[in-house]
């Protein structure tokens, strides 16, 4: 399932009192307010680009319940190469300078991470600064 499109229908059935109208429903309350938070739920799970801070906060080890991967996006202007899904140990060693092409130095201009894969739509919604 699109989470795009799950995003859009509930926006569009918690904003449309048509919907519920045409339901029998004893707790209507409670299922917008279900709604509402499952809304909620998804947006904040949506792609956004990592700040060095955010990268550094994570530490040597990868603390959390997903795989330890993150997408990583290069500058389209500066390399070929533009992103694919990168190993939380290589960001690491990206940001303690053991690749010279990628480090801390030219995080945010020519190479970034994002929480999870963007889509097109959100890449280019967040431009590299020029």
């Amino acid at each position: 399932m699109d989470r795009e499109k799950v995003i859009e229908d509930l926006e569009w059935a918690i904003n449309d009192e048509d919907v519920f109208d045409a339901l029998y429903v004893d707790d209507l309350d409670g299922v917008v307010d279900t709604m509402r938070d499952a809304l909620e739920l998804l947006k904040a799970q949506e792609p956004r680009v990592m700040t060095l801070e955010d990268l550094r906060a994570v530490g040597d080890v990868w603390q959390y319940n997903t795989p330890p991967y993150l997408w990583k996006e290069v500058n389209p202007n500066i390399r070929l190469t533009t992103s694919f899904w990168c190993a939380w140990r290589d960001v690491k060693d990206m940001l303690l300078g053991l690749y010279p092409k990628y480090t801390d130095e030219n995080y945010g201009t020519e190479w970034r991470c994002w929480t999870s894969r963007p889509t097109d739509k959100q890449r280019e919604a967040t431009p590299w600064p020029t």
